[in-house]
């Protein structure tokens, strides 16, 4: 089986550098590239890179919602870009800047062919009825199934048939302006239910990761967490989202309390990154240097 391994990031700094090194090492059978994202400027890199932006996607009929965050929104774009570049791969194996991956790629990609798998993604395929875009996915599909897109494996054909639903749902957008505006708010799906819903819906195979990655283990993956590339306690651990450089952790942290409200995502950023006085005191000045709500 031909995969192309990806590295999707809107920017190359050290961190990107270091992410694309680890993935490099960890997929030598594959093809390894940088996916960048460079709708708002290019960036210079000697990485091997593929870049993709929103004009290009507008110009084949795709709607960019919502306006400069469908990158972030609809990360299924992204894989549109790389098949269109490079349409040979049976297997488009995606995996973002901020997630520490620690298992064989090659493995991991062995193994997808052997089942003969479309779709490959954390809790891929789950279905809620109270999930935050189950309401959206309802207007599209009979059943609206979920997953986590930090890693996924996408098979070219499912690649195909997500590019066929997503334009032909963009013709369906309204052209006035308000009328547009409450549809999108209402209908467009965000990727982690858009992709493994097509999937379900064409009867493609879908399986979630901890199956075919060995000792996989949901406790180091949060939509925010407390992270730096080299805790010793990410040692042993076969992927952790998000992760940042230990030296920009403490502005991370400030991002993510300056944008989340009160509720339990806040209460376990806190908390966890309350446990740095005890594991590592000089970063946990830098932290409570950059954020007054932790002094104390």
């Amino acid at each position: 089986m031909a995969a192309l391994i990806l590295l999707r990031s809107h920017l190359v700094n050290d961190h990107v550098r270091k992410a694309y090194e680890t993935l490099r090492r960890l997929s030598e059978s594959s093809e390894t590239l940088l996916l960048l994202d460079v709708s708002n400027g290019d960036a210079q890199t000697d990485i091997p890179t593929l870049r993709f932006r929103g004009d290009r996607l507008a110009r084949i009929g795709l709607e960019l919602y919502p306006e400069k965050r469908w990158a972030w929104f609809a990360g299924d774009y992204a894989l549109y870009c790389a098949f269109l570049d490079r349409p040979e791969f049976s297997h488009y194996v995606m995996i973002d800047y901020d997630a520490r991956v620690n298992f064989s790629i090659d493995d991991f990609v062995a193994r997808i062919e052997a089942g003969g798998h479309d779709f490959v993604a954390p809790y891929a395929g789950f279905e809620n009825a109270d999930w935050m875009w189950t309401a959206a996915g309802k207007f599209w599909f009979e059943r609206v199934a979920g997953s986590l897109f930090p890693i996924i494996a996408v098979s070219r054909r499912l690649i195909v048939k997500c590019l066929e639903h997503r334009l032909s749902q963009s013709r369906l957008v309204p052209a006035e302006k308000d009328e547009r505006q409450r549809f999108l708010e209402q209908r467009w799906m965000n990727c982690e239910a858009f992709v493994p819903s097509v999937a379900l819906s064409e009867d493609y195979s879908i399986v979630d990761i901890q199956k075919l990655a060995p000792g996989w283990t949901y406790a180091f993956i949060r939509d925010v967490d407390v992270l730096h590339w080299d805790m010793p306690q990410l040692a042993n651990v076969p992927c952790a989202h998000p992760v940042f450089l230990k030296q920009d952790l403490p502005e991370q942290i400030r991002r993510k309390l300056r944008d989340l409200p009160q509720g339990e995502l806040r209460s376990w950023l806190v908390a966890r990154a309350r446990e740095m006085l005890q594991s590592d005191r000089a970063l946990w000045a830098a932290v409570q240097e950059a954020n007054a709500e932790l002094r104390d």
